[in-house]
């Protein structure tokens, strides 16, 4: 019986160890390749919203020539890492290339290797945080960092920067996604055992050879602040509410994703109560905030903006190529089709209005937080609140644009040989948003207020946005 437990044990840890092989380092040919890369192409320029937005189609065609070119053979990893350079031309936050079924098993089998420190990336330099394991001592809180095996921080930096999608150019959240997740881009690239770090301390420069880590799950401690306590304490899944005053004139609502079936109810309420308590003001939060549903994001509108609005939908697709290798085309045709019969439409462009709530508005200051995360269906009520009197944007740039996304809802193309999947959103979406300069609408909301954070702040996980909010109110 152990012989025959101890054959069983050896045969699972080959298996796997073939299997990892086989995943990792199996590569697909240079015809393979190009097959995948012409029905991506296709696909894209019949299809993508940001064609004939961004550029012409002749322009995307003739970029996708000379940029979507292999020469030699790849793994799965490589071409998937290949394609999210290229297609980071589409300007598209909503768009992913994601591994195909078989590499995303084995991924969610395999821990997490990772450099053991949480590191913020300042100009040029890696300072350290706080050791991921507490036993570690071979770095300190405040270390610098200014080379991994041999190449400056910086230029991984500007590696990584192709690799992050957001809608436009709202460029500048990129250095805050940067900032807070490099140790987390790095590791998730390069997958080494260890990495030859330099040090920069009192003038002097020490190299140090430091082992990676395995962990099974790992939250990246620079998203979190103390107010984050707010979020366990009186809220669910996806949102939180308190008076943070004992006159409640001052309530924090705090939105992660604008999901959860009951989140129109808490609307509701939460609006009847800032009526009855004759609240002054609203602080909203949406950091770390990805969107959701775009309906639940109007309705939150509807009892903060001070005049009706709309919205605009639009679609560029007639024929889908490919249609064997594309899934949920049943789900784009449903949706297009109920636009065509709820809302006013012309030239295949759709318009929604956001009406008031008339018996629970509110029209008294509302100060909205953002940064990096903020985006998609939170960006969009950011944008529309922008323009709302007695409002402020406290916060970083967002990773949203003022002209709005592309989003609604998502093809999902599986590539024939290496079974790569392309997300691809459907259509447009317009914000009603008057500006003088359209090239400002290509970039993200710049806040009223903005927050600067260093190093320290980080370590004590300080809410410095609220805090700003804090310090507007006493200087009223």
């Amino acid at each position: 019986m152990r012989i025959f437990i101890f054959l069983m044990i050896f045969f699972v840890i080959k298996s796997f160890a073939q299997t990892k092989k086989a995943i990792e380092y199996f590569t697909y040919n240079e015809k393979e390749l190009q097959q995948d890369i012409a029905i991506l192409k296709e696909v894209l320029l019949n299809t993508h919203p940001s064609v004939d937005f961004y550029a012409s189609k002749e322009w995307y065609e003739h970029y996708f020539d000379t940029a979507l070119n292999v020469h030699h053979a790849m793994t799965e990893k490589a071409f998937r890492m290949f394609l999210k350079r290229k297609l980071s031309a589409l300007h598209c936050g909503h768009t992913a290339i994601l591994p195909s079924k078989k590499y995303d098993r084995y991924l969610d089998k395999k821990p997490f290797i990772v450099l053991p420190y949480f590191m913020g990336y300042f100009e040029s330099y890696l300072i350290n945080i706080k050791n991921i394991d507490s036993k570690d001592t071979l770095l300190k809180a405040m270390d610098t960092i200014v080379s991994i095996n041999n190449k400056p921080v910086s230029e991984y930096a500007k590696e990584f920067e192709h690799y992050l999608y957001v809608d436009a150019f709202a460029d500048a959240s990129k250095k805050e996604l940067i900032q807070k997740n490099f140790v987390f881009y790095y590791s998730a690239i390069y997958e080494s055992d260890s990495a030859l770090i330099e040090q920069i301390k009192y003038n002097t420069s020490i190299n140090k050879k430091i082992p990676f880590k395995k962990f099974k799950y790992l939250n990246n401690i620079l998203w979190q602040m103390k107010s984050d306590t707010l979020m366990k304490k009186y809220g669910g899944r996806y949102y939180a509410g308190v008076y943070l005053d004992t006159n409640k004139a001052i309530y924090y609502m705090k939105i992660k994703s604008f999901s959860g079936i009951s989140m129109r109810g808490f609307f509701k309420r939460t609006f009847r109560q800032l009526q009855k308590n004759k609240s002054q003001v609203l602080i909203l939060d949406l950091r770390n905030n990805p969107g959701g549903k775009i309906a639940q994001s109007l309705n939150l509108l509807s009892y903060l903006l001070p005049q009706k609005d709309s919205i605009i939908y639009e679609t560029r697709i007639q024929n889908i190529e490919h249609k064997k290798y594309i899934s949920r085309k049943l789900e784009f045709r449903v949706i297009q089709f109920f636009m065509q019969i709820s809302k006013k439409h012309k030239d295949k462009k759709y318009i929604d209005y956001i009406r008031l709530n008339s018996k629970y508005h509110f029209d008294n200051k509302v100060y909205v937080l953002v940064n990096a995360n903020t985006f998609s269906a939170a960006n969009l009520v950011a944008v529309y609140l922008s323009k709302r009197p007695n409002t402020k944007i406290v916060g970083t740039e967002t990773s949203g644009a003022l002209w709005g996304s592309n989003a609604v809802n998502f093809l999902r193309l599986t590539l024939p040989n290496t079974k790569v999947k392309c997300i691809i959103p459907t259509f447009r979406i317009y914000h009603s948003i008057k500006q003088t300069n359209q090239k400002k609408l290509m970039h993200s909301i710049l806040p009223d207020i903005y927050v600067h954070y260093n190093p320290s702040d980080y370590l004590n996980k300080k809410d410095k946005a609220l805090e700003s909010v804090y310090f507007d109110l006493m200087r009223k």
